[in-house]
């Protein structure tokens, strides 16, 4: 009778369902980097901080599925899951995002939202996707509305440890 009951119980909560969630694990971003893209043109910095720093250096330390430290020599910052940043399949997805307005109204009225994804490379570099989700009208007929497009690609150096 106990079993029966225990069964039942499962089966109510959705944990003996095949249609459970599956949890997305989260990639591992631990390392040192290069403040400055390779090629340049793109800082890591202000992706984590929010702003500019100068170090040449950055330090990202995963803990668990759960917190990512970043620090550099002056500064340090701690992202939390859901908050900061999310797990998705191709990598660590910052919740942060950009915005951009066009307006040449009547013509065009667009809004560009910008999200950052971030993954390692199998030789230890740090990359980051950056995804575009466009929103518009063109004389007020909506175009393209929530199309995401893989707009950029940027890769940061692995540094080896002191």
């Amino acid at each position: 009778m106990c079993t029966i009951a225990v069964i039942v119980s499962a089966a109510l909560c959705g944990c003996a369902t095949p249609e459970a969630q599956t949890l997305t694990s989260c990639a591992d971003l631990s390392g040192r980097y290069d403040n400055q893209s390779s090629p340049a043109g793109h800082k890591l910095a202000p992706y984590f901080f929010g702003a500019a720093d100068r170090a040449e250096v950055i330090e990202i330390v995963s803990v668990g599925h759960s917190t990512i430290a970043i620090s550099t020599a002056k500064r340090q910052a701690t992202l939390t899951v859901e908050r900061d940043f999310v797990c998705a399949a191709e990598g660590v997805r910052l919740t942060r995002t950009d915005v951009r307005n066009i307006r040449l109204p009547p013509l065009l009225v667009e809004k560009e939202i910008f999200h950052y994804v971030f993954a390692n490379t199998p030789d230890g570099a740090l990359r980051m996707t950056e995804h575009v989700e466009a929103h518009g009208k063109s004389f007020g007929i909506p175009m393209g509305t929530g199309q995401k497009q893989r707009r950029a690609e940027v890769v940061w150096r692995a540094v080896p440890a002191r």
